[in-house]
């Protein structure tokens, strides 16, 4: 599966794109799933048709079993331990971060949850008006067996075997 995180307006330099993953924008459908959010907010599209708004945490089964959670919710570790026991692929987690230390600690828990429930995890967090991306795995399934496949401020598109 192809998986894009950033603004929308990059989709367009890609053919295809399974997931689409961004901050609050308004989305531009250039993806099979769109997943547009924030802290407190996140909407999943299906194409053009919007599948779910979710203000905590929601399992969507479609194509393939996957998370969204939200702020605080995003924190706890059993919520990503039960979704990997309950067949869900991977995690989109949203979140925002007050300073350097609270950015350092989301993307350590994202990385903690990768390892204990074996799911990607893909992470945007905001921090002084920036929005810095994260993809986590099990150590098992990065060449460099770091659990780190992307950490940064720019886009990212990447292919992932998820299933």
């Amino acid at each position: 599966m192809r998986f894009y995180m950033g603004p929308q307006i990059g989709l367009g330099e890609f053919e295809s794109v399974d997931f689409s993953m961004s901050w609050l924008e308004t989305p531009l459908f250039l993806s099979r799933y769109t997943i547009i959010g924030n802290s407190t907010m996140a909407v999943v599209y299906r194409s053009e048709e919007e599948i779910g708004k979710i203000s905590d945490f929601k399992i969507f089964s479609e194509d393939v079993k996957f998370l969204v959670a939200l702020g605080n919710d995003a924190m706890y570790p059993e919520l990503f331990y039960n979704s990997g026991r309950d067949g869900v692929k991977f995690a989109v987690v949203y979140s925002n971060a007050a300073d350097m230390g609270d950015l350092m600690m989301f993307k350590y828990r994202n990385w903690a949850h990768a390892q204990e429930s074996g799911l990607f995890i893909f992470g945007l967090v905001e921090v002084f008006g920036k929005v810095h991306h994260g993809i986590y795995a099990p150590l098992e399934r990065t060449k460099d067996g770091s659990g780190i496949i992307h950490e940064g401020t720019s886009p990212a598109i990447l292919e992932l075997e998820v299933v």
